[in-house]
């Protein structure tokens, strides 16, 4: 059985706990309860998660510096993300 790597600390996006989470933002009892009945990809990513967030505050049409610090993330991240919108970038979001 392969390892669940625990990222985070927060509520379980599936039952409300809180404790450690996984890339998916569930805790691990529920990440491999999914996983074992092939669910697991009903469940955001945490990459996913990321672009979701990122995508809600380019919308408010600030910086991508500020973009980073909210979304806590690098700076670079936030420009990868926006470059695989397309050309568009910023407009894409809005």
């Amino acid at each position: 059985m392969s390892s669940v790597h625990t990222t985070r600390f927060g509520e379980c996006a599936c039952c409300g706990v809180v404790g450690p989470l996984t890339s998916r933002g569930l805790s691990r009892s529920c990440h491999r309860r999914y996983q074992r009945v092939g669910e697991l990809g009903e469940w955001p990513t945490r990459d996913e998660l990321i672009e979701e967030d990122i995508r809600m505050v380019v919308a408010t049409g600030v910086s991508y510096q500020v973009v980073a610090a909210r979304c806590g993330v690098a700076e670079r991240t936030v420009l990868r993300v926006v470059s695989r919108w397309g050309a568009a970038g910023w407009e894409a979001a809005a």
